[in-house]
Order: structure tokens, then C-alpha cells, then sequence
């Protein structure tokens, strides 16, 4: 569907951390461009897809308001904050974002080589009892796994079009 797989965790990815802990969800979608394409644009186009713009509005009405300037600081690693994310790691390819502060993340990763770039876009759940020696996420994540797996995918699809859209224009200011 759109474009986008289900694909293992990269080795090297951030949210790792929180794939091998015991009771903990993550999981990752990927997708290709026949561009290249670094972080920056790459959390840009994410955020100002137009699945996201709706995603960003709404929680605008909820007091986690976002401008496309909180976007452009993110991107350049101007700040750790936007809307209702807060950077918890960060390096040259990927970004691992907190979500209101509990126990959700948000990662994003992007890999070129030559004219192509893969996009990777996973999350990750925190149980609400992650000391337990049985920790769980109960039954309201699992409830709701079939329409984040479904949204995950329209969201990378989503990023993957604007991207695709940011390369032809900047292809035409180039001619």
C-alpha cells in the first residue's frame, strides 16, 4: 500500500533503544525516493505533509500549536521542541522524538546512496509499568494497532510525496 513496507528495525536505529526492552513496542515503515534527500528535508516534508499539516492543526486546537518557522528550527537542529515533540536523540540521519512527554516516540531516519534515499518512520510504545517484571501495554495499544499501522503507512507515503514534490520544483528552479 502507497508504496511503504513493514521492514525489521535498522540495527543502527535510535529507537532500539526501545525495541529491545521487554514489554516495549516499536516498529518501522520504509519507503525509497529517486532523490537524495538529508534529515532536514526530510523532517520538513514530514511535518508539512499535508497528513500532517491536518495532524498538527489539531493539536494546535489542544495547546501544541507549530509554525512552518518551529518546523524550519527542528529541521536545522535549532530546537528540540515542536508542537507536541521534544527531541530525545538526534544525529546526522535520524531523530528519536518524545511525544507529549509520555510514552510515545516518534523516529525518523533517512539513508542516500547515489540518487536514492530511503525513508524509514517507526514508533515506539512505553508501557505504563516498564519496572514490572511483566511489563504491558494493555488492551488499549493493541486495540488500536491495526489503525496505527494503517496511519503509519499514510504518513511516510504522505512525506515520501512531499519530498518527491520539493525535488521537482527544486529540479525546475535549477533548468
Amino acid at each position: 500500500m502507497f508504496h511503504v513496507s513493514v521492514t525489521p528495525l535498522p540495527q543502527t536505529a535510535l529507537l532500539q533503544t526501545y525495541a529491545m526492552r521487554k514489554g516495549h513496542h516499536a516498529d518501522c515503515f520504509q519507503t525509497t525516493i529517486n532523490s537524495t534527500a538529508n534529515l532536514s528535508d526530510y523532517l520538513e516534508a514530514f511535518f508539512a505533509s499535508p497528513i500532517m499539516k491536518i495532524e498538527r492543526k489539531l493539536l494546535g486546537l489542544f495547546g501544541y500549536p507549530s509554525s512552518q518557522g518551529d518546523l524550519e528550527k527542528l529541521a536545522h537542529a535549532m530546537s528540540d521542541t515542536f508542537a507536541g515533540w521534544t527531541v530525545e536523540k538526534r544525529d546526522d540521519a535520524q531523530i528519536l522524538l518524545s511525544v507529549f512527554g509520555n510514552g510515545i516516540r516518534t523516529w525518523l531516519m533517512c539513508q542516500s546512496d547515489q540518487n536514492q534515499t530511503t525513508l524509514y518512520f517507526g514508533s515506539g510504545v512505553v508501557p505504563k509499568n516498564p519496572e514490572a517484571d511483566q511489563p504491558k501495554l494493555g488492551w488499549p495499544v493493541a486495540a488500536l494497532m491495526g489503525f496505527h499501522t494503517f496511519y503509519s503507512k499514510l504518513v511516510l507515503w504522505s512525506a515520501r510525496r512531499q519530498l518527491e514534490r520539493n525535488a521537482s520544483r527544486q529540479s525546475l528552479i535549477k533548468s
